[in-house]
């Protein structure tokens, strides 16, 4: 799953140096793809150590505070706002890498409820249906594409 994470992100920054003039400008934005994946990256590897208590510590798949429904609703319009709005390429970079190890975890995930339970719905008690898995994963398919096109432009 890190290779095809790492492969996307690698292709939308070789994409992006077509359009993005000058070349120095370019740097500024794969620094930010770089950033974000390897934030949530790190998260996944030592960060949640900081804010997890010993017992869930344990846990398969460990409750991360970056793949929290709470965060991820908030993720949404978070993200068009920086791709749209601040005009910083570090941060539209960010958004973009995030949102895409986001949507392949819940394309990877989506036909699992158990798993996508606990990886994405921990806070809660409810599980979603496959065809509510679906739309979310789609979701994240369209959201990815709309960030990419929109930060090009």
């Amino acid at each position: 799953m890190l290779l095809i994470q790492l492969a996307i992100i690698l292709v939308y920054g070789g994409l992006s140096y077509l359009i993005v003039t000058p070349w120095t400008t370019w740097v500024w934005l794969v620094v930010g793809l770089i950033m974000g994946w390897l934030l949530l990256f790190l998260d996944d590897l030592s960060l949640h150590r900081f804010y997890l208590d010993r017992t869930q510590l344990d846990q398969r798949p460990r409750p991360l505070i970056s793949r929290s429904l709470l965060f991820l609703i908030a993720f949404v319009p978070l993200s068009l706002f920086v791709v749209t709005s601040s005009g910083s390429l570090i941060g539209g970079g960010m958004v973009i890498s995030m949102a895409v190890v986001y949507m392949s975890e819940l394309l990877l995930h989506k036909n699992n409820p158990q798993v996508f339970a606990q990886k994405f719905l921990w806070q809660t008690r409810s599980e979603l249906k496959q065809n509510e898995r679906n739309l979310l994963s789609w979701s994240s398919v369209v959201l990815v594409a709309l960030l990419m096109l929109l930060s090009l432009f």
